[in-house]
This record gives C-alpha cells, structure tokens and sequence, in this order.
C-alpha cells in the first residue's frame, strides 16, 4: 500500500530567546534590579548625587561585561556559594566510598 505524499520528519523551532537568560542594562535582570535598588538606598542614605550614581554605573558596567563573556556565571557562583559547605572536590586519607581511580590520586595521602 503505498501514498501519494511523501515522508516529512517533524520540525519543532527552538528559539533562543527561551534558552537565554533574561537580561536588563546588558545584565541578568534581578543582579541589576538589586544593584539598581541599592544604589537608590545609597544616594538616600548618604545624600550623594554624584559618587553614588557613578560607583552604580561602574558596577552595572562591570555586570554587562562579565555576562558578556558568560551568561551563566552569576548562576555558576551562586551554586557554589550554596554548595561550598557540602563539596569538598580533594582527597581524603579513609576515604573509602568513591575513591579515585589508579593514577588520579589515589592513595596519595597514605
């Protein structure tokens, strides 16, 4: 039994925008929100005009940047402060479960 059209595999369009992270000001959206927030709490606080909004601008800057080269940096150092306490990546000398294989630094603190 044959048909008179032809096979066509199913096409699904992934746009980037859902695989970015949302930024503002060239940065993630909430790092910029909290540096904006706190600039505004500073000039409040310290009544400067000037030196507030500048050392703002810099620190925006520098975010821009940063997600520039990286966007997933911000999440990749928030992970890490979270986990520090839990993940020791070095070698312990009983260590038993999990041991590295020969030639990786297994058996060097003995």
């Amino acid at each position: 039994m044959s048909s008179d059209y032809e096979y066509e595999p199913r096409v699904t369009p992934i746009h980037n925008s859902l695989n970015e992270i949302h930024t503002f000001m060239g940065a993630p959206k909430a790092i910029t929100v909290m540096t904006l927030t706190f600039g505004a709490a500073f000039v409040v606080a310290f009544k400067s005009w000037l030196f507030v909004p500048l050392f703002t601008f810099i620190a925006l800057k520098l975010l821009a940047y940063i997600s520039q080269r990286d966007q997933m940096q911000g999440k990749v150092f928030v992970r890490r402060v979270q986990l520090s306490d839990y993940y020791d990546p070095w070698p312990k000398p009983k260590q038993k479960r999990g041991s590295r294989p020969l030639g990786f630094g297994r058996g060097v603190l003995r």
